[in-house]
């Protein structure tokens, strides 16, 4: 489990003990009983812009009110409900001409006709074969290790090697068995594999070859099983393996192969669940008739992890959606759109609509609940605190999971429709005496307690990405259903809630460089590309306006700033325009060429994502200037947060280390599983002694480089594709 996780679930188990303490001894509510609540403003801006509106006191005579009358101020229009449409068109041609044959893996080989074919890039406008230019060939190279070494059984993988490898050791070596442990990253599997598929589809969308389309629809059939193989329609899985029995070793020496040690299904941090039987064909054989470990054979069991964080489906979603945009037609395919729509609009549908109202005639509560849901630290702009200060409701979505051992307790059969109505499990009144109790025992289920656990909620009232999420969603599910329910669903949550209000504050929440959840932005920054770049902004001018100048304030300007993110850049492009971001043109090209430099070793850039040591504080250089921690950042990354009198731990902070004044270049930074969320900043980590015994899968060079040049901004390659070359090698 990802140390977040953990926190995250340490604090619900603090609070919910707490709300159990108060609730059974006091039996009832705090708060003053007499407070009067907030006066509701019953004009929408509609009522006030465009329509015909008659005076009580005079009813003869109306006024027509358009917004355009000097001097009186009618706000901006209000926002539309929009629909999604395509990212981009499929590509209409291969680069490659119709002699060549393409290929998917670069430096792959096979024997035709006694000769040796080498798969390499072919320059269709030179006519000729090349190296290709660097960053180009970089991302074929990355590409190769990802689909040889980290694409396992169709989900993405870390892995660790059985001894450190240092740099410029060559594949051929440290592709050996003797060097394999383990794969490592099943708990979060799924999410990383979607972004696969948006590197595979975007390779897809700028090539065109029939071997980089194959490639797309393998990743995208593997993507969505991860999906179909629970059984539970919109409910994703974190990953799936063949499970060694009890007391056998690590799985050493099997490359390619989803095989874990044993561990209890319940109680491990993540439940794990038996794979059913009308799955198995689809998985290799050795998820049943076990493996081979040094000479001797262990049984094995399939299963897949369950309890997928909400982060699963986000950061997979935009590459799902455009490997189905960029889909031919044929059998295969029309299996693929069917399994789609029978699955990721059941994500909303699954959702159960809370909220928690009467919350301004119980202030101790209200403030104490803003505290434990929107953070002790915000740095709001004038007018955002009525965001948080006038909500008299909350309202949120929970998506509920089942224990394994209780598989009965949850219906496993999609809803009709998404939630529009409140389900009365989960109103909680903030006035009535069992409230603190009814809360705590949510909180509980939400740290993984109960018979029927949740497995995340969205808070859709005070915190703007869980906004963005389920309307990306909702918007996703008629995207490909084309039910008028789904933007009934949007409109009604943008007339519930401060909609605009609370996503206008998401940059609010950030906390100082040594205690920031750098993983936070990666996971955002997707779905503000996957709602703007796919809204028709002539269509929809006001919303796509409204969202695109949150890209710019909350994204750019808050969350964003200072982190020299490439892959941000490139999805940025289509998340603004000139009028939204004027400077948005120089902006873009700056952080995108910075993806040029990347390269964990800079003078070997070839080689794979590795976990280098850093250590820039007790070996300093001069062009990465450090900051020590001041008093203050380290009040705010470790004072406990107070809810309710409770004193609830708040230990976010990684280190106290010095970290770097200004982002460090890509070339030298601590490298990660996916380069955009680690700390920008950190200016040592070391790993035990020489590191070198991990490798990632350069997901974060490739899916930035392949959707740079799939929306235009990387110009280099153009033209390049592989195709197997034929050689004088003689071969059998």
């Amino acid at each position: 489990m990802h140390r977040r996780g953990t926190a995250k679930m340490r604090r619900a188990a603090v609070l919910a003990l707490g709300l159990f303490a108060l609730g059974c001894s006091s039996g009832k509510n705090g708060g003053s009983p007499d407070t009067v609540a907030d006066t509701a403003f019953d004009a929408s801006i509609a009522d006030v812009a465009g329509e015909t509106t008659a005076d009580a006191a005079t009813p003869e005579v109306a006024v027509e009110i358009d917004g355009s009358d000097a001097g009186i101020d009618v706000g901006p229009p209000e926002p539309e409900t929009p629909v999604l449409g395509p990212v981009m068109a499929p590509p209409g041609a291969s680069v490659l001409p119709v002699e060549l044959s393409p290929c998917a893996t670069i430096l792959d080989t096979q024997c035709v006709d006694g000769k040796q074919q080498v798969c390499e890039v072919y320059d269709a406008a030179a006519g000729q074969w090349t190296e290709g230019p660097a960053m180009t060939r970089q991302a074929f190279m990355f590409d190769r290790y990802y689909d040889l070494y980290h694409e396992v059984v169709g989900q993405t993988m870390d892995f660790r090697f059985s001894q450190s490898v240092p740099a410029g050791t060559p594949e051929e070596e440290w592709s050996k068995p003797e060097y394999f442990r383990k794969y490592d990253g099943y708990g979060d599997a799924s999410g990383w594999t979607g972004t696969a598929v948006w590197a595979a589809a975007a390779r897809y969308a700028t090539t065109g070859t029939p071997a980089d389309y194959e490639r797309m629809v393998d990743k995208l059939e593997w993507m969505l099983f991860m999906y179909e193989v629970n059984d539970i329609p919109g409910m994703i899985i974190r990953s799936h393996w063949a499970m060694l029995e009890e007391g056998a070793p690590e799985p050493n020496g099997l490359w390619g192969q989803s095989v874990t040690n044993w561990r209890p299904c319940v109680g491990d941090g993540h439940f794990c669940y038996p794979i059913a039987e009308k799955h198995l064909q689809r998985l290799p054989d050795y998820y049943t008739q076990g493996v081979e470990i040094g000479g001797q054979h262990y049984a094995t069991a399939p299963h897949f992890q369950g309890d997928a964080s909400r982060d699963m489906y986000v950061r997979g979603l935009p590459g799902i959606m455009l490997a189905l945009d960029l889909l031919a037609e044929g059998d295969k395919e029309d299996q693929l759109r069917a399994a789609a729509v029978a699955e990721l609009p059941c994500t909303v549908n699954r959702l159960k609509k809370g909220r928690i109202f009467n919350l301004s005639k119980n202030l101790e509560v209200k403030d104490s609940l803003m505290v434990f849901l929107a953070g002790p630290n915000m740095t709001l702009e004038p007018g955002e605190e009525e965001v948080f200060t006038q909500v008299d409701q909350l309202v949120f979505f929970i998506m509920e999971q089942p224990r394994p051992d209780k598989m009965d307790l949850l219906d496993p059969t999609c809803p009709d429709g998404p939630p529009m109505e409140f389900d009365p499990e989960y109103e909680l009144d903030a006035t009535d005496p069992m409230f603190l109790l009814d809360l705590g025992l949510m909180l509980a289920r939400e740290g993984g307690q109960g018979d029927l656990p949740i497995a995340w909620s969205q808070h859709v009232s005070v915190r703007g990405s869980d906004t963005l999420f389920v309307t990306q969603w909702a918007l996703v599910a008629h995207y490909l259903t084309g039910d008028q329910r789904y933007l009934d669903f949007v409109n009604q949550l943008m007339s519930e809630i401060d909609y605009f209000g609370v996503i206008d504050t998401y940059g609010a929440f950030l906390l100082p460089k040594w205690c920031r959840p750098h993983y936070g932005p990666s996971l955002i920054y997707p779905t503000l590309y996957n709602l703007l770049a796919r809204i028709d902004k002539q269509e929809y001018p006001t919303y796509w306006a409204r969202l695109s100048a949150a890209a710019v304030s909350e994204g750019k300007e808050k969350d964003m700033k200072g982190r020299e993110d490439s892959f941000w850049a490139v999805l940025y492009h289509s998340m603004t325009d000139e009028t939204t971001d004027p400077e948005r043109g120089d902006y873009v090209a700056y952080h995108t060429k910075l993806l040029e430099s990347y390269g964990m070793d800079p003078e070997r850039k070839f080689e794979p994502d590795r976990n280098y040591p850093r250590n820039f504080i007790d070996n300093p250089i001069p062009s990465i200037p450090l900051e020590e921690i001041g008093a203050d950042n380290l009040a705010v990354c470790t004072e406990p947060i107070s809810v309710l009198g409770l004193e609830i731990d708040n230990n976010s902070l990684e280190d106290d280390w010095l970290r770097a004044v200004d982002a460090i270049p890509l070339p030298q930074r601590v490298g990660g599983g996916f380069l955009w969320q680690m700390d920008p900043w950190m200016a040592k980590r070391e790993y035990g002694g020489a590191g070198m015994d991990e490798q990632w899968p350069m997901l974060g060079m490739t899916v930035a480089y392949w959707a740079g040049r799939a929306h235009g901004l990387i110009t280099e390659g153009q033209g390049l594709g592989l195709a197997w070359q034929p050689t004088q090698e003689a071969c059998e």
